[in-house]
């Protein structure tokens, strides 16, 4: 299965094989698009997972882990959202996106966005 910035965050924050694959969708902007970044879909999702697994709760919405998530995104995109401005890229394929992480595209991203749950 070839990288992408979403399953590498999940992967990072100790996601299983079956939760890196499931947001592996969420690259290159929410499924290639170059819209919300994919990264920080899948540090919210996994923050979610992990709130609504050891919290007593139906909803992750006051999850303060994913309020951390968002915050320390901002700080280090200046609160941009979208794929395409963060990265300066266009993905047109899996392929694209997958080199793209490869030669260390959003590495600095990735990294703390993974370590923002911790």
């Amino acid at each position: 299965m070839p990288i992408s910035c979403a399953s590498e965050v999940v992967k990072n924050m100790g996601g299983n094989d079956e939760e890196v694959i499931m947001a592996s969708g969420f690259a290159g902007g929410l499924g290639l698009s170059g819209n919300a970044c994919g990264a920080l879909s899948a540090a919210i999702w996994m923050n979610s997972l992990r709130w609504l697994k050891n919290h007593d709760a139906k909803s992750s919405y006051t999850n303060p882990l994913a309020t951390n998530t968002l915050k320390t995104f901002n700080e280090q995109t200046e609160c941009e959202i979208s794929c395409k401005k963060i990265t300066g890229s266009c993905f047109n394929s899996i392929k694209d996106h997958a080199e793209f992480i490869k030669y260390g595209g959003c590495k600095r991203l990735m990294t703390v966005l993974a370590e923002s749950s911790v």
